[in-house]
């Protein structure tokens, strides 16, 4: 009923296919873009009053004409779901004085520095982009509370290859025996192969390809493009590279997920400073750097929501742990030793490495509601029993490898109150049982 009297008073406006604009009056304060909607540039700046829109949500193809000089006042751009938007379609960004919300998904590969400009912004939201550093400038935002960041750039093997998807479709890589070669170099752990003078080759014969005006690309999108894949093949791709002075976001709420090896000790101090963090996702804990890392995560006892991805190494502080052929392999139990425990408030916990087993400290979060393990590797059922003490344990997700497991039961009073369990990827899992009766 709201939505229906906002659109009587022209509150808001769906442009659709089949919509009638003639009958369109007065002031449209959020103006929604539909995927079906006949994308003409004529109607869209004649027949539309678009001074006061204050909301601006595109689905389906992007065109650049849908941010017109009159939206000065602008507050919320929603792009989650819009196709074919460029980096450069972000140039002039910086002008949007009084954007307090931005969301931005597609294949898009930097934030330009003009970003530091909107100084009322309040939600940067970029998750599912391949954004892998933060620009200087982001420190100037000092009003913004939630900073939502990709994981990671990399994945399963289809995840992988869709970073070279852009590449492929140009086709300027399927012309030479390296074509798929640069895929082959992202499982190389790390060593040095030959997959940068063939993406620098690849580069060249992109800007000079025909099928680049057709895309709508620049220059820059195309620099973009290569410094990012440049980075997937050295393994930079777990979390966004925050630049000095982020602990000047006093009011930050939400952060993540943050790489603390590629900040190097500045962004494991500036986390301490956050003292507003309610949820915080991290990754590149490892042995030079876990101890800092967890003393700067047990400081926040106000966090609800805690994401940690686990770096490749083959021990930690002295002890052994077999990797096998799994990557992000981490001992959770030695990380957060010497007294250190996670906020008792947790309410939300993500881990995603191995876990040497469950540890001792989990059951003091007496509160967590949601538990997402994925390359755990836990290969003894009384450590899944462990999980079934948390008394307010709502949702368990078991995924990529969680468990090494054939049978999984689950009997008597454990796991009182589970209402969602999800297994995914688990090959080894044969049978899945829960019994009330002990």
């Amino acid at each position: 009923m709201c939505i229906s009297k906002a659109r009587e008073e022209n509150l808001v406006l769906t442009l659709e296919e089949g919509c009638c604009l003639s009958s369109t009056r007065g002031p449209i304060r959020h103006l929604v873009i539909s995927s079906n909607w006949k994308r003409a540039k004529d109607v869209f700046d004649s027949m539309l009053d678009l001074w006061h829109v204050r909301s601006l949500t595109v689905y389906g193809e992007w065109r650049p004409y849908f941010i017109s000089e009159k939206m000065r006042f602008l507050r919320v751009l929603d792009l989650e779901d819009t196709l074919r938007f460029k980096n450069h379609h972000l140039d002039e960004i910086g002008q949007l004085h009084h954007l307090r919300y931005l969301s931005i998904r597609e294949n898009i590969w930097y934030l330009p520095n003009s970003i530091g400009n909107l100084s009322h912004l309040q939600t940067l939201d970029i998750k599912g982009t391949r954004i892998f550093e933060l620009p200087a400038t982001v420190t100037k935002l000092r009003k913004l509370r939630h900073l939502r960041t990709t994981g990671s750039l990399l994945g399963t093997e289809n995840e992988n290859g869709r970073v070279f998807y852009k590449y492929w479709k140009m086709d300027c890589m399927r012309r030479h025996s390296m074509t798929w070669f640069h895929c082959r170099c992202l499982q190389c752990q790390g060593r040095m192969c030959h997959g940068g003078p063939a993406l620098l080759l690849s580069l060249v014969k992109l800007y000079w390809s025909t099928q680049r005006s057709e895309l709508g690309w620049n220059m820059h999108d195309i620099l973009n493009l290569h410094r990012s894949l440049w980075a997937c093949l050295h393994k930079c791709v777990d979390g966004v590279k925050a630049p000095g002075g982020t602990g000047k976001l006093a009011s930050l709420q939400t952060l993540g997920v943050v790489n603390v090896t590629r900040g190097k000790e500045k962004v494991i101090k500036e986390l301490s400073a956050l003292t507003q963090l309610r949820k915080l996702g991290v990754a590149g804990i490892k042995e030079g750097n876990g101890k800092r890392s967890w003393s700067a995560i047990a400081a926040h006892n106000q966090l609800r929501s805690l994401t940690v991805h686990g770096d490749d190494i083959d021990g930690c502080l002295g002890t052994v742990i077999l990797k096998g052929e799994w990557v992000g392999v981490l001992s959770w139990e030695v990380r957060l030793g010497g007294g250190l425990f996670p906020p008792e408030h947790l309410e939300s916990l993500k881990l995603i490495g191995r876990l040497h087993k469950v540890p001792q400290w989990m059951q003091r979060l007496q509160y967590l509601s949601k538990l997402d393990l994925k390359g755990s590797r836990l290969d003894k059922a009384d450590e899944i029993e462990t999980l079934g003490s948390l008394p307010n344990l709502a949702v368990l997700r078991l995924r990529g490898g969680a468990i090494v497991l054939e049978h999984l039961h689950f009997v008597g009073p454990s796991f009182p109150i589970l209402l969602a369990l999800e297994l995914n990827g688990e090959p080894n899992l044969v049978t899945f049982e829960k019994r009330r009766d002990a």
